[in-house]
């Protein structure tokens, strides 16, 4: 048999398991899928009112700097989508490329590593992206029903989102296997080294955003016009953002020459990542098999010896907990890294804020501009919650018995970690507030309401993603990439995003009204019976998402076999 002929097979054996899953769940399943199904077809319908609604009010209220904050907007979401989707294929590519377990009789056969190393590659792409290309489409689809794009914007659109996909999963596979070159020595510094060069390829990308804020309002029109032509050429971001702008506009040819060159980059990028990469596979698959040379038990640094100083405080068997998982965090590359980069996001989304034109002090700007901040804070309270609280359990791994068999119960160990995020949780959501306060200058009672609000998000968050992953365990996975890959992280990700949308219209829907008063709080309190009814509903939400996953989820670990 040909070496082609035996990864075509592996495929079609792959393809045909998975479809022979899929029917032996409908048939066994069918209740089960179809709420799933509605779940699904209702995120997508809250994430295209979400986006709908958010565009119109902007451009109905911010009539000067509305197009410019959109264009900032629409440029930030496609450069964080990017990098995320870089990191994501990163966990992923490093666990398809050097952890499956069919590598070892795929690379003793008579198979060249090149042709092992492409099919791979493809298989990494698709299981790094399929998440973004699910779920962008709602929000590429509102985004051009609410401007009035014409027909071959949905076309050019879904035509760019695959290059797109392709081009940041290619860097992932470049930095797994930069990672799995050297994994055997100085992980932690040549992960931190790429993580800034990383951050300063960002910062350079956005040196045409981090500008000088317009001093009124007038300005912000003549630096949109400025900002069009102030952009790098380079960035694949920037080569999508001007298809949307191009096919808004209409200009058929000019957005047809923007898909062209994303399409042809992601084609000359896999050739060239696909040939290097080839060449050299098997000896970085070699090297990443092999102990570490440098494999000791070592004294926690600085970094450590802080956050070990709070757990002290707590009772032996938390303390072991807690201890136990800062350890493990901070020992997996890809974990810290992703946090790093998620943070320096919101450094960025901070100068974003500092930059908004409010010199002028235009009431109903920066009650606009209030009301973003707390919906893009609660997004990002909530993407956290589902990317490191809900492994969080699974990462237990099949160690997970002799926390059974031993005096901790798993009943204790759920109680454990859902107290140990959510005090993390809750601190990362003020320090947040606290800069977004200080820019925006919210009064101190709006401030405590808004506070308020950030911490009910947070522990709702927190005991959603606790609880689905109490109800979809995986503790024979092999890393957090292949836990948030699977049915239970699509759970997660759909009813918190919900909770997240349900409650944030509950709390917006009474201060929207009262968006051109001088206090948007007392503003709100003017229609005091409909304010009392929005809040009391999204008081409920918030209780209903604490209460519920928490207790839920206690039960059905006690009684998951193990």
């Amino acid at each position: 048999m040909r070496a082609r002929s035996l990864l075509l097979e592996m495929l079609r054996w792959k393809a045909a398991a998975q479809f022979r899953h899929l029917r032996e769940y409908l048939s066994a399943y069918r209740i089960q899928f179809c709420v799933y199904a509605v779940l699904i077809l209702g995120f997508w319908a809250f994430c295209f009112l979400t986006v709908h609604k958010t565009i119109t009010y902007v451009n109905q209220t911010l009539t000067v700097i509305g197009p410019f904050l959109l264009d900032r907007m629409l440029s930030i979401f496609l450069l964080a989508v990017f990098i995320m989707l870089v990191y994501t294929n990163l966990l992923t590519a490093f666990s398809v490329l050097f952890a499956s377990e069919d590598l070892p009789l795929l690379l003793s056969s008579p198979t060249r590593p090149g042709e092992v190393f492409r099919t791979k590659m493809g298989e990494s792409l698709f299981l790094g992206s399929w998440t973004y290309l699910a779920f962008g489409i709602p929000i590429f689809a509102a985004y051009g029903a609410t401007l009035s794009a014409p027909l071959y914007y949905y076309v050019m659109v879904l035509g760019a989102m695959v290059p797109y996909a392709v081009l940041a999963g290619l860097a992932g596979i470049v930095c797994s296997m930069f990672l799995g070159r050297f994994s055997r020595r100085r992980r932690l510094r040549l992960a931190g080294v790429l993580f800034w060069i990383l951050m300063g390829l960002l910062v350079y990308s956005l040196k045409d955003v981090l500008v000088a804020a317009p001093r009124h309002t007038a300005e912000a029109a003549d630096r949109l016009v400025q900002w069009e032509h102030a952009r790098s050429i380079y960035m694949p971001h920037l080569w999508f953002f001007n298809l949307i702008k191009e096919s808004l506009a209409r200009h058929g040819a000019e957005s047809l020459m923007y898909l062209l060159i994303l399409c042809a980059a992601a084609a000359a990028g896999f050739q060239l990542v696909g040939g290097i990469g080839g060449a050299l596979y098997q000896r970085v698959w070699q090297t990443s098999q092999e102990s570490g040379d440098d494999a000791r038990v070592s004294r926690p640094g600085l970094v450590l010896s802080l956050l070990f100083l709070p757990a002290r405080l707590l009772r032996r068997s938390a303390q072991s907990v807690v201890v136990k998982d800062l350890r493990l965090f901070f020992r997996d590359v890809t974990q810290w890294g992703q946090m790093m980069v998620v943070l320096g996001l919101l450094v960025l989304y901070l100068l974003q804020l500092s930059a908004i034109p409010l010199s002028e002090r235009r009431v109903t700007v920066v009650n606009v501009m209030v009301m973003l901040n707390q919906a893009v804070l609660g997004f990002v309270i909530c993407a956290l919650s589902i990317r490191f609280v809900f492994p969080s359990l699974s990462l237990e791994g099949r160690a997970i018995w002799t926390l059974a068999s031993s005096t901790l119960t798993l009943r204790q160990l759920f109680r454990i970690k859902w107290r140990f995020h959510l005090a993390w949780v809750c601190l990362l959501s003020l320090v947040l507030l606290v800069p977004a306060w200080h820019f925006l200058e919210m009064p101190g009672s709006l401030l405590f309401v808004v506070a308020a609000q950030l911490l009910l998000l947070s522990v709702g968050s927190v005991s959603l993603s606790m609880g689905v992953a109490a109800l979809y365990p995986r503790f024979y996975a092999r890393n957090a990439a292949e836990i948030n890959s699977g049915t239970g992280a699509m759970v997660c990700i759909i009813l918190t995003l919900s909770y997240l949308t349900l409650t944030t219209a509950c709390f917006l829907s009474p201060l929207l009204p009262a968006r051109e008063a001088d206090d948007l709080l007392s503003g709100a309190l003017e229609q005091p019976l409909y304010t009392l009814f929005c809040w009391s509903l999204g008081l409920l939400l918030h209780l209903a998402a604490i209460a519920v996953p928490f207790l839920v989820g206690q039960r059905r670990l006690e009684r998951t076999p193990l």
